[in-house]
């Protein structure tokens, strides 16, 4: 899953370098990455890998940076005809930007 900064124009931002983003999930049992602190060579982009959700249904991923900007991606559904739900996201990329707010 990719998670991009912009800035206001949906260019990546500049600079971003040393910001740190976690992923949060609204389902309980997913599998997450731990937080990530860009560097310049980035270019305000980061691919985080192993992320897999595991509870069927509608679910939803946040991404949170150290500045307190927060961004949630669509619903994604998961679901499985084995009973054994697993869905692995391959890319979410989303505007960090004017679309992104911070938590209370």
């Amino acid at each position: 899953m990719t998670v991009r900064g912009v800035d206001q124009y949906g260019n990546n931002a500049y600079p971003y370098a040393g910001r740190a983003v976690s992923l949060s999930s609204t389902d309980s049992h997913a599998t997450l990455p731990g937080s990530y602190t860009y560097v310049q060579s980035d270019a305000a982009q980061h691919i985080f890998t192993g992320v897999v959700l595991r509870t069927a249904g509608p679910r939803r991923i946040t991404a949170t940076d150290s500045g307190g900007l927060t961004i949630e991606s669509a619903p994604i559904t998961v679901s499985s005809a084995t009973g054994s739900a697993a869905y692995r996201p391959s890319a979410f990329a989303r505007s960090a930007g004017t679309r992104a707010h911070r938590r209370s």
